[in-house]
């Protein structure tokens, strides 16, 4: 039997897409919950081999809302005892993951997506890009480098993408320069 353990949609110390408060509220909590995924994978790596961080849709009576949900092997001799534990304990913050918040809350109920077409992807392409390497290849801070590492691995073509962001922020700030 499949053994599962449920997480929250984002880090515990943020604001989140409140279902029942507006329509819009579904859409929101499943990006916020992708990205989260992908936090977890930037802070944590690439879940061993035989687990899986997975988006579940959770309905309720006001709407569906999402979490991340790990799920780990049905073999106890392949279980990860300090992987669980660490997934289980979740973030705080988006920024323990250098990664923006798929969108902002105001405090009058309002949001503002930070890409209105994919939150999330806008979210793991900014956190490659906020966390890459120098010219030289060196990281700034080592957690950087993990966190880059991390979400490259398990998010390749983000990582692509996040490159070719990358070399076009680089060919800007030498053309202002010159």
């Amino acid at each position: 039997m499949t053994r599962t353990i449920d997480l929250s949609g984002t880090p515990f110390g943020e604001p989140c897409a409140q279902v029942g408060r507006d329509p819009d509220a579904p859409t929101r909590s499943r990006q916020e919950a992708l990205a989260y995924r992908a936090a977890l994978v930037a802070v944590l790596g690439v879940p061993p081999e035989d687990y899986a961080l997975e988006v579940v849709g959770n309905p309720h009576d006001f709407g569906t809302y999402y979490t991340v949900r790990l799920r780990c092997p049905s073999d106890a001799a392949l279980h990860d005892d300090a992987y669980e534990a660490m997934v289980e304990n979740g973030l705080a913050r988006w920024l323990d993951a250098m990664m923006p918040a798929p969108y902002d809350y105001a405090p009058d109920g309002t949001w503002t997506a930070i890409c209105p077409h994919s939150p999330s992807r806008e979210a793991i392409e900014r956190a490659l890009i906020t966390s890459r390497p120098a010219a030289d290849g060196t990281f700034a801070l080592d957690l950087f480098a993990r966190l880059h590492a991390n979400l490259r691995a398990g998010y390749p073509d983000h990582a692509s993408r996040a490159d070719l962001r990358s070399a076009c922020i680089h060919e800007q700030s030498r053309a202002t320069v010159h």
